[in-house]
């Protein structure tokens, strides 16, 4: 059962990818038609580019030799390789309409749709895992064999990270230092189809040996956490030397260069997010102002890091009068009253009873 929900989950995130790659090309259309001042042009092009719709499907074949399919991801990992299989899927579909003399996709367009796929195939990846996730779709049950800082570490880390779809379901603890870790281990009941974690630091080297043994004739996957991944790294490599499997550990967060180029980059992305954002909130700030008194932005103390209390700035939000208010326009423009306002500063007193406590107020903070 646990295989095919395996298959049929990789169906679904293979049917999202095409999804997101054809939206991101109707969107490049759609831009192309706007900026040559058209306005069906997107339309006919999305209707010519679904009759080739087989040409999406190079994405798939890029983002399974990424791993994207067999691999469980962190988000920031998944999005570089979403990343990389985007240029890389259409550079290649660029090549092939060149080769093979398909015009039904403009290069242009093809260009436009690569920012458009940068954001969309991660975020339909994202939404669908949550829901393959909350529907017991993809899952891998874990058992976890070992206690202390490493065991705290990893459950800390799978719970930031559930869109990998790992969920604990027996912890294993060697209560004696010396004890028989075998006879601990079948005892334990073992359900198939079960990933095993060993924290190597748990363990003394000759239970770590006792473990590998039993792993080799009884598990048909066994995951090692060993006591160097409590480095603040950001990822490691499996290498292979001779017959001994060793990990590279690279992209360290704590080198000097790699702690600039992180805040840069956080600095870059909320500017542009604030940039792209600030006429929603200059349109909600208008909304507040228009239907109650006073400034839109005020300051409240609020507990911090470390329980230290700072001032923060936050937006005054709509109340419920505002949505009492809002009925009596609708009543009294019904009654054929006229209000004092203009017709304007009623459609927006209007809007403004509709946003009332609904989660969008809650954007600006």
């Amino acid at each position: 059962m646990r295989r095919l929900k395996d298959i049929l989950s990789i169906i679904f995130l293979i049917a999202a990818d095409i999804i997101a790659m054809l939206g991101s090309y109707f969107l490049g259309y759609l831009v192309r038609a706007i900026w040559a001042g058209g306005d069906i042009a997107g339309e006919v092009a999305a209707i010519t580019l679904l009759s080739r719709i087989y040409l999406l499907f190079i994405y798939p074949f890029i983002f399974a030799y990424e791993g994207l399919y067999t691999k469980r991801l962190t988000d920031w990992e998944e999005r570089r390789r979403c990343l990389r299989g985007v240029f890389i899927g259409t550079a290649l579909l660029t090549i092939l309409l060149f080769m093979f003399r398909l015009w039904v996709v403009s290069r242009f367009v093809v260009l436009l749709s690569v920012p458009f796929g940068i954001l969309l195939v991660p975020l339909c990846r994202t939404v669908l895992k949550r829901l393959l996730v909350r529907v017991s779709f993809f899952q891998q049950p874990l058992v976890i064999v070992g206690s202390g800082e490493a065991s705290r570490a990893f459950e800390s880390e799978l719970s930031k990270h559930q869109t990998m779809g790992y969920s604990i379901v027996k912890r294993i603890r060697c209560e004696q230092p010396h004890g028989d870790i075998t006879e601990l281990l079948d005892n334990a009941e073992i359900p198939p189809g079960t990933l095993v974690v060993v924290l190597s630091d748990s363990f003394s080297e000759e239970q770590l040996k006792a473990i590998f043994y039993y792993a080799e004739r009884r598990f048909g996957e066994l995951m090692v956490l060993p006591g160097a991944s409590l480095l603040a790294t950001s990822t490691a490599d499996v290498e292979q030397v001779g017959s001994l499997l060793v990990l590279k550990y690279h992209y360290n967060l704590l080198r000097p260069l790699n702690i600039w180029t992180k805040q840069v980059f956080e600095y870059i992305t909320s500017l542009l997010l604030i940039l792209l954002l600030l006429p929603l909130f200059g349109f909600l700030a208008l909304l507040v102002k228009l239907s109650s008194r006073g400034p839109v932005f005020f300051r409240q103390p609020r507990i911090g890091k470390e329980n230290r209390v700072f001032t923060a700035r936050c937006t005054k939000m709509l109340n419920s009068g505002c949505r009492r208010f809002s009925a009596k326009i609708r009543r009294q423009e019904k009654n054929g009253k006229n209000m004092p306002a203009s017709v304007l500063t009623r459609a927006l007193l209007r809007l403004a009873g509709s946003c009332a406590g609904s989660v969008l107020m809650n954007y600006p903070n």
